[in-house]
């Protein structure tokens, strides 16, 4: 009887274990991976194969759309608000992810994606990377770089401390 007390009150105490920091009006799919220590802003949408790394934040209205082959967001990102992060798109007439074509997105460690971005399928941004705000990224960005404009291009470099550079 006092063991099937305990065993109760350890499933009971498990309930009140640490959860990510979720606000209510964020949908967040099953198949998404989401640490203990991530950061879920208000009217955020992760939907799809998204795994999501340690310590990172997502501020409101994001969206983070893994499709087949899915988003990899590395630790302690930063995502700011209304950047859409995308691995698939829609072939024909049909607007649902059924018939799209999916490629992987990987976004490194320490990496910012600034307000308003677009990521694209089959891009990554590398590690410690800054995505300027509504920049649109289409190819792969190198680590510690900082890329603007639709289409994002290189314009600074976080290793020499040269983030914005004149071109």
């Amino acid at each position: 009887m006092i063991r099937m007390f305990w065993h109760f009150f350890a499933l009971f105490l498990s309930t009140f274990k640490k959860r990510p920091n979720v606000r209510r009006s964020a949908w967040i799919a099953p198949r998404a991976m989401v640490p203990n220590d991530a950061v879920i802003g208000e009217r955020v949408k992760i939907k799809g194969n998204v795994q999501i790394g340690r310590g990172v934040f997502i501020n409101d209205d994001a969206v983070v759309w893994g499709g087949e082959n899915g988003v990899v967001i590395g630790d302690f990102v930063r995502i700011y608000t209304k950047v859409m992060v995308d691995s698939g798109n829609h072939c024909g007439k049909d607007w649902d992810y059924v018939n799209a074509v999916s490629e992987k997105v990987v976004v490194g460690d320490f990496a910012v994606l600034d307000n308003s971005c677009v990521v694209c399928k089959g891009v990554s941004v590398g590690r410690g990377a800054i995505v300027s705000s509504g920049a649109v990224v289409t190819e792969d960005v190198p680590e510690f770089a900082v890329v603007a404009g639709n289409p994002a291009r290189v314009v600074g470099d976080r290793k020499n401390g040269d983030l914005c550079r004149k071109t």
